[in-house]
């Protein structure tokens, strides 16, 4: 009954996405975003699946990046072939510094994503986990830009003992009679007033021939300060700018500025021209007003920087100080933010202050949240949360009089905050032709479509979001009716709390962590306990097929996950427990645990995966990745899994049957359990790889992969089972119950290594140039050469050729193969939106068996269009 009802609620709210599935996604990069950390402009990069990322080229500053991944799992290997040529782009709103991504799979298990910016910049690439890839940007010349500066002090410190007094004297000289000069600015028309009587302006607005003006409110601030235009040539072009003065200070401009920050929003305060120095003269003579002088300023030495133990240590006060105001704990909320108040620096100090005075009106304590509003508007006159703050004052202060008045700024925020929204459509027509000694065929002649859109608002006390991945297929051969090829990847809808409430997601969805294998229709809910600790729970529907128009109701999974933040200095942890059930027994039920630990110049990852069902080991993984001062890089990869990874359903492998339901009206669950085990291999998998930045221009990289497939036993099926008089099944000659399956056979090991050479700028600007060496041996030997280039003709033309020989013999049938494959891609930027592609390809396959030998031609022409909006 219960399970009953549980089936029924997830498939009404899921009838939205009650069509035929994929049971992987169809694109590579899932999301991505661009944030401000710690000073730096950061883009995050998530994955639909996990990759490792080995290596990066050029070094730090470059106007492309190219980022290098390799796939370990076969489901990856899928989706990174799959996406080649897969295109991303952000939002006008949002785009700022990023162009687009682009992914290109090199081999079935090697890819690439380069990232194109807007102008050249420095950057650094860092792994956080194996779905999310950060590059920070002007992270790398800040080291630089230390060294060099404390090396030109150690150059002056070292110069200055050479030098004699006589000179030293002269130059101290010539220092002071240059401070009684007035100086003005070579590269503005600024008047330097350092000695001289400073008179500032603010700039209203500025706008440029043929653009209409604002129409100017009649206000009693311009009846009090001079309103006049000036005109200035920048690069050619002549701009007007509305003006307003002449102030005595800085603060008196400000005040006024704030008055008519309504009008003009864009108005900013600014010194006087060298042309409106004699205006200003005029005003101030004619006003009998004297200009205030400058005064000398005593310079504050500055406090010193936090170290990162403090920043943390601000962080989670803060944390913790909001934490306990969400939760009326006033007096524990007041204690945290004054510690905040006293360490913090910044925009924490600031909202701390704010926060402090907000728990003592909540506490009860009027005089002393009058007092600390005071404060703040006192030391923040142009803070972000002054209004919020003067509001609350005045509502203090009529308390007695009136109501206290609602909040206006949050409202309007509310209101202003709208959702963005990014889509892609994208059509792609294939026609491959085969030419065989028998004659020629069309192999495939089809249309692929793909539709993506997503959304994103944002507030002041939640975050939306939602995203909807399709894809469909449609074959012109005359077989095309009798298999659907539609697809419903991802649609699923975020809400993510922003007060400690947690994130909730609903819909068809991916998660490849917390014991979760894949794909799901299901909700998946993440509650942060502490700060540093986050309880995770889910459930849903897995989905395994990709034909058919209904939610799969036979399979039901359940799981809670947990996640430890910093256990240790930058060691995370992550703990599940899992069951899978599937037509009433237990399917799978699994333990784990998943390490994280990333450092200046390494990370490393860990995954540990248990069955209790089986008492069975289901996976262990290990990366690790190194970075060195010369951006040189290692990454090794050890990987032993069971293959597939061991579930009840296993038992259906090679049967008859498409249920287990079937089977358990033919035999017992025990059997069935022994069937599953006999069924499963195991792979072990171990790699390394490298890579080495030559200079800007050349780049090395290497591979080593040794992998390892166990065999599986020979099983019956009892599909053919016949039946005594007693109902007893009649046994075969060995004593089973049917027919056999026959088990496979072990494979390995198998060795792959290979070198790339990458060179970039070599025929023309911007492109890039990548020849691969390749050889395989163990179960086949296989060698092949690929020579790949980039070619940008202009800003709108981009040609990509390719030649690939493989020589492949494999041992089973002694058979030898020769392939030359060829193929141009063309692709033509016609607006920002809107991307043509076009790739012609020709293969030459030459295979010898048994001294018999076949000669097979394929011709294809694929032709796209990308559409972003």
């Amino acid at each position: 009954m219960k399970l009953s009802i549980f089936k029924n609620i997830l498939i009404f709210t899921l009838l939205f996405a009650a069509c035929n599935v994929n049971a992987l996604p169809s694109r590579l990069i899932e999301n991505v975003s661009v944030n401000k950390e710690k000073g730096f402009d950061v883009i995050t990069v998530k994955l639909s699946v996990p990759l490792h990322y080995t290596h990066h080229f050029p070094k730090t500053k470059s106007r492309t990046v190219v980022i290098n991944v390799r796939a370990f799992s076969n489901d990856a290997k899928i989706v990174l072939t799959s996406s080649d040529n897969e295109k991303y782009r952000l939002p006008r709103k949002k785009s700022k510094l990023l162009s687009y991504l682009r992914v290109e799979s090199l081999d079935n298990n090697v890819g690439k994503i380069a990232v194109q910016f807007k102008q050249k910049l420095k950057f650094s690439v860092r792994q956080i986990n194996k779905k999310t890839i950060k590059i920070i940007l002007g992270k790398s010349g800040a080291s630089k830009k230390l060294a060099t500066s404390k090396k030109a002090k150690k150059r002056r410190t070292k110069s200055k003992k050479f030098v004699s007094s006589k000179k030293v004297l002269a130059a101290k000289r010539k220092k002071a009679s240059n401070k009684k000069k007035v100086k003005r600015s070579k590269k503005s028309n600024v008047v330097n007033t350092r000695n001289s009587k400073i008179t500032y302006v603010l700039n209203l607005e500025s706008y440029q021939k043929g653009k209409k003006p604002r129409k100017i409110p009649k206000l009693d601030v311009f009846k009090k300060y001079k309103l006049f235009r000036t005109r200035v040539k920048k690069k050619k072009v002549l701009i007007t700018r509305l003006r307003l003065g002449f102030f005595r200070s800085k603060t008196e401009a400000e005040r006024v500025k704030r008055q008519l920050k309504v009008y003009y929003p864009n108005t900013f305060v600014t010194l006087i021209q060298k042309n409106e120095s004699s205006l200003s003269t005029r005003w101030f003579e004619k006003n009998k007003i004297t200009p205030k002088k400058v005064r000398k300023v005593v310079r504050k030495k500055p406090k010193k920087k936090l170290t990162k133990k403090q920043v943390s240590k601000v962080d989670k006060l803060f944390a913790k100080g909001k934490l306990a105001l969400v939760e009326k704990n006033f007096r524990i909320a007041i204690s945290f933010f004054t510690k905040v108040s006293e360490i913090g620096r910044g925009d924490k100090k600031q909202q701390a202050l704010e926060f402090i005075g907000l728990a003592r009106e909540k506490n009860g304590q009027i005089a002393h949240a009058k007092a600390e509003y005071k404060k703040y508007l006192k030391l923040y006159p142009d803070g972000i949360g002054h209004e919020r703050v003067k509001q609350r004052l005045e509502g203090l202060l009529t308390a007695q009089l009136a109501p206290k008045r609602k909040l206006v700024s949050k409202k309007k925020e509310e209101k202003e905050s709208s959702w963005d929204y990014f889509s892609t459509v994208s059509q792609n027509y294939r026609n491959q032709i085969s030419v065989r000694e028998e004659g020629q065929s069309t192999t495939d002649n089809s249309v692929s479509s793909y539709f993506n859109t997503s959304g994103r608002k944002r507030g002041e006390k939640y975050d939306l979001k939602f995203q909807f991945d399709m894809d469909h297929r449609y074959d012109f051969t005359k077989d095309a009716r009798k298999v659907s090829d539609f697809g419903l990847s991802t649609a699923y809808f975020d809400y993510i709390s922003l007060t400690g409430l947690g994130t909730v997601r609903l819909g068809r969805q991916s998660r490849s962590s917390g014991g979760i294998l894949g794909r799901f229709d299901g909700v998946w809910y993440g509650y942060p306990l502490t700060n540093d600790v986050k309880l995770n729970l889910v459930a849903g529907l897995p989905v395994v097929s990709s034909s058919g128009v209904s939610v799969n109701s036979e399979q039901q999974v359940f799981g809670v996950s947990a996640d430890f933040d910093e256990v240790l200095k930058r060691l995370d942890i992550s703990t599940f427990l899992v069951q899978q059930n599937r037509s009433g027994i237990v399917d799978r039920r699994a333990v784990g645990t998943e390490i994280r630990f990333i450092a200046d110049r390494s990370s490393y990852f860990g995954i540990l995966d248990y069955d209790i069902n089986f008492n069975r080991l289901n996976t262990v993984q290990f990366v690790g990745n190194w970075l060195f001062k010369n951006n040189a890089s290692v990454n090794f990869v050890f990987d032993r899994r069971s293959s597939p990874i061991i579930t009840t359903s296993n038992a259906l492998i090679g049967q008859g049957f498409t249920t287990l339901q079937e089977l358990r009206n033919i035999i017992s669950d025990e059997e069935i359990k022994k069937l599953a085990i006999a069924r499963t291999s195991s792979y072990d998998s171990l790699s390394l790889s490298g890579n080495y930045p030559i200079n800007n221009t050349y780049s090395l990289s290497a591979d080593l992969n040794i992998s390892k497939t166990g065999s599986s036993s020979t099983t019956f099926t009892p599909e053919n089972v016949k039946f005594d008089s007693n109902g007893n099944p009649i046994l075969d000659v060995n004593g089973n119950p049917g027919t056999t399956v026959a088990g496979t056979q072990a494979v390995g090991p198998d060795y792959f290594y290979g070198i790339t050479l990458i060179g970039s700028n070599l025929f023309s600007k911007r492109d890039t140039n990548i020849l691969t060496l390749r050889q395989s041996t163990g179960s086949s030997r296989s060698t092949s050469i690929d020579a790949r280039s980039q070619f940008n003709l202009n800003k709108k033309w981009r040609m990509r050729p390719r030649l690939r020989y493989d020589i492949r013999t494999r041992s089973v049938n002694a058979s030898k193969s020769n392939r030359i494959t060829t193929s141009t891609r063309f692709d033509y930027r016609y607006t920002r939106e809107l991307q043509f592609q076009m790739e012609v390809t020709a293969d030459f396959t030459t295979t010898t068996t048994n001294g018999l030998t076949s000669n097979d031609t394929d011709y294809s022409i694929d032709l796209s269009y990308i559409y972003d909006f």
